[in-house]
């Protein structure tokens, strides 16, 4: 999914919008998500690669400027981890809400109710 952010054109490794918000992306005919349409964005860091800063930082401020309310970044290295963002009541920057490590449980009931361990996410084997 993609979604259009202050700076442009972005394809965030997971989209959360929901049916109100698709079907306005498509009656307006667009191949792109409005960011006050979408729930949530996740990016999962590819540690020591070019989109990492972009990730971490650079897509932190964009993501919190287009009106998304949430916004997780996961690592897989050195510990598989969540780290959870939230819009603040400024509308343009986020504040971390919880971090959530590998053999903890994360659970939320927004923007989507979901309780995993992000353990899960790494299956070696």
């Amino acid at each position: 999914m993609d979604v259009f952010t202050v700076a442009g054109i972005r394809g965030p490794d997971i989209g959360v919008i929901d049916r109100a918000g698709a079907l306005a992306s498509l009656k307006r005919d667009e191949r792109a998500h409005k960011g006050a349409d979408v729930c949530l964005v996740v990016e999962v860091i590819s540690r020591y690669s070019g989109s990492e800063r972009t990730d971490r930082y650079e897509k932190l401020g964009e993501y919190a400027a287009t009106g998304i309310p949430h916004y997780w970044v996961v690592d897989l290295e050195p510990e598989v981890n969540i780290t959870l963002y939230q819009q603040t009541s400024h509308f343009w920057t986020y504040r971390r809400v919880d971090r959530v490590f590998a053999g903890t449980t994360l659970k939320v009931d927004a923007p989507v109710p979901i309780e995993f361990d992000p353990g899960d996410l790494l299956v070696l084997g």
